[in-house]
C-alpha cells in the first residue's frame, strides 16, 4: 500500500513538472514572438524611411540590436538622430 501510494505521488509530481515546463515554454514563446514583430515592425520602419528620404542609415550591429529590444520607438529614435546629424 505505501508503495502504491508513493507511486502515484510520484507520477503526480512529474506530471506538475511537465505541465510547469510545458507553461514556460509557452511564455517564452509568447515574448520571442513579440519579439521578433518587434523587430520586423522596428526595421521595416527604418528600411521605407530610409528609402523615401535617402537617410543613409547604416544597418549595423547597434541599431539592429536597439530596434530588436524597443521596436519602433528606436527606429523613431535612429531617424531623429539622422535628421539632426548624429549618426549611430
Amino acid at each position: 500500500m505505501v508503495i502504491l501510494i508513493g507511486s502515484i505521488l510520484s507520477e503526480i509530481l512529474i506530471i506538475l513538472a511537465i505541465i510547469v515546463v510545458l507553461y514556460i515554454i509557452f511564455k517564452l514563446g509568447n515574448i520571442l514572438a513579440a519579439l521578433l514583430v518587434n523587430t520586423i515592425v522596428g526595421l521595416l520602419a527604418l528600411f521605407i524611411f530610409n528609402s523615401l528620404f535617402d537617410l543613409h542609415i547604416v544597418y549595423n550591429l547597434i541599431t539592429i540590436i536597439l530596434i530588436a529590444i524597443f521596436g519602433l520607438p528606436a527606429a523613431g529614435i535612429v531617424i531623429f538622430l539622422k535628421f539632426i546629424g548624429i549618426s549611430i
